[in-house]
């Protein structure tokens, strides 16, 4: 239903697809879609062993994982998946797009490979939603395509926010044990303009990575507590 720009699609805008159990892709490959796979309102998915290849594909994802205001997007596990996006640097890329209108949770990658992303690698972005209990082990995250300053590893951005009504709320993050290679930050936690002065992320462990060649911070962290 998402037309030949997605390679592999869950969900409908204003529905909810749930599970009493879940769902298991596995050995799965896709590449030349602008967006190798979309879930939308989705949960109770684990993917095994999957690639979302869009290094040939100019301004590519390999993950856009969304929730709508009132819905529910998460209760998966990523495992041993390998996930790109395109390698040139002019090109505004994000490999994986995390948008919470309404709550994402329960999100856990583990060994995986996460490329590239002239914007981030993996980017945290909503409105007046709500993001928790993320897992984030053992991966490793590679930028190759030439020296940068700007893109980060883990971006957790709350610049679209115009009113403190619209602030999104980040709340235990684990990220753990993961290889981070020349990126500009390897973690960033962004207010917006509304949220300078208030509460955006709560609980956040950032342990026993390696973050290697850096240009310009290996973390950079503003309005947030708790934070190891």
């Amino acid at each position: 239903g998402a037309g030949t720009s997605v390679g592999l699609n869950f969900g409908t805008t204003g529905k909810q697809i749930d599970a009493w159990h879940k769902h298991i892709i596995e050995d799965v490959y896709i590449s030349g879609f602008s967006t190798h796979c979309k879930l939308l309102n989705t949960r109770q998915v684990i993917f095994n062993n999957c690639t979302f290849r869009g290094v040939e594909t100019s301004g590519s994802k390999s993950l856009d994982l969304t929730s709508e205001s009132g819905f529910f997007c998460g209760d998966m596990w990523f495992n041993s998946c390998d996930l790109s996006s395109y390698g040139t640097g002019s090109s505004a890329s994000k490999t994986c797009e995390f948008t919470a209108g309404g709550t994402i949770m329960g999100l856990k990658f583990s060994n995986c490979h996460i490329y590239h992303g002239a914007t981030a690698a993996m980017y945290f972005t909503g409105s007046a939603g709500m993001v928790q209990d993320i897992n984030i082990n053992n991966c490793q995250f590679d930028y190759s395509a030439g020296t940068t300053t700007t893109n980060v590893g883990i971006w957790l951005d709350n610049t679209d926010a115009a009113t403190e009504e619209d602030v999104t709320m980040w709340k235990d993050f684990r990220i753990t044990g993961n290889y981070f290679q020349t990126y500009g930050k390897a973690l960033y936690i962004q207010p917006g303009t509304a949220a300078l002065h208030n509460l955006i992320a709560k609980q956040v462990t950032f342990s026993n990575n390696y973050v290697a060649n850096c240009h310009a911070y290996a973390v950079s962290i503003q309005s947030a507590e708790d934070v190891v």
